[in-house]
């Protein structure tokens, strides 16, 4: 799906949505509403209990056969979701730890999850591989079903090891050169082009860590645009008081009551250990004040 401002994209959403429409992580609820089989959202409540692969596996009435999956966020948890109810559909046998392993590196991040839960981590190339498949960076699963089925496959074991690995080291991560201000306890990491790499390094690194990538791909190759997560190390910040902050200074900004923000897609959020700017749009905020409402938020003693 599209989140951008355009008749094109309105047109593009208009061929995708209805009643035959079941929705993954669609965080804009103006088009979360138009979903008629309901959206898989567990994680921007306000639980952050739970994440979409894994509500999935539970969900019913499974989607009807011709049913459009949508999402805005193409990440393994959404894609993943949608593998899982393929699946069922199917009545294959799913390896649900991967699937709980996947539900809380969404939740907590990769390296907070291991350190919470190190009798959950599943060892190989299973979730590497998933993430290449999904960023396809050769070109070779183009389409958002092939992608699905490839995903499936690892749920169910399929893909043998050797054919993981080769997955997983296609696309090279380059983690080193990325430039850091330190702001207080807070790092802000500049990363034009390399957002998931720089969010995964800073979160190693700093407790508290605001990654900014001015060139981030928008959806369905229509350009780029900003983006701006700030994630932490369990045990370390106000999550909470920031979000609430963040998205107050954005209604400010943008002159719209803040009831209103979420609805016009404008608002920050995401699960429990990252709050990220509004998908697909430009915050309205500067670099100054996002990094001054984050240092606060690290230097209050508060943990949300």
């Amino acid at each position: 799906m599209r989140t951008d401002d355009s008749q094109e994209a309105d047109e593009y959403n208009n061929q995708l949505l209805g009643e035959s429409t079941l929705g993954i992580e669609v965080i804009k609820s103006s088009l979360a509403e138009r979903c008629g089989l309901g959206n898989i959202d567990p994680q921007h409540g306000d639980g952050y209990n739970s994440s979409a692969i894994e509500e999935a596996l539970t969900f019913s009435p499974l989607p009807p056969d011709g049913a459009c999956f949508v999402t805005v966020r193409p990440d393994r948890d959404s894609l993943g979701a949608m593998a899982v109810l393929t699946l069922r559909a199917e009545e294959k046998t799913i390896d649900a730890k991967l699937v709980e392993w996947i539900g809380l590196m969404d939740l907590l991040g990769g390296k907070n999850a291991v350190q919470t839960h190190p009798e959950k981590a599943v060892p190989g190339y299973a979730t590497s591989a998933m993430q290449v498949i999904i960023q396809d960076p050769l070109g070779v699963w183009p389409t958002l079903e092939e992608k699905v089925e490839e995903i499936g496959k690892i749920l169910t074991g399929q893909t043998p090891h050797e054919n993981l690995k080769a997955i997983a080291i296609l696309k090279q991560q380059d983690r080193d050169g990325f430039r850091v201000e330190m702001r207080g306890p807070v790092a802000f990491v500049l990363a034009p082009g390399k957002y998931n790499q720089a969010r995964n390094w800073g979160n190693q690194r700093y407790r508290v860590a605001v990654i900014f990538d001015p060139e981030y791909p928008a959806v369905h190759g229509t350009g780029t645009h900003t983006r701006w997560s700030v994630v932490r190390q369990d045990g370390y910040f106000d999550r909470r008081g920031f979000e609430e902050a963040i998205n107050t200074e954005e209604a400010r900004a943008r002159n719209v009551p803040l009831v209103d923000l979420e609805k016009l897609g404008y608002s920050w959020g995401g699960p429990r250990n990252i709050v990220s700017s509004p998908y697909g749009r430009e915050t309205a905020l500067s670099k100054e004040t996002i990094l001054r409402i984050a240092r606060e938020c690290a230097e209050s003693g508060r943990v949300s």
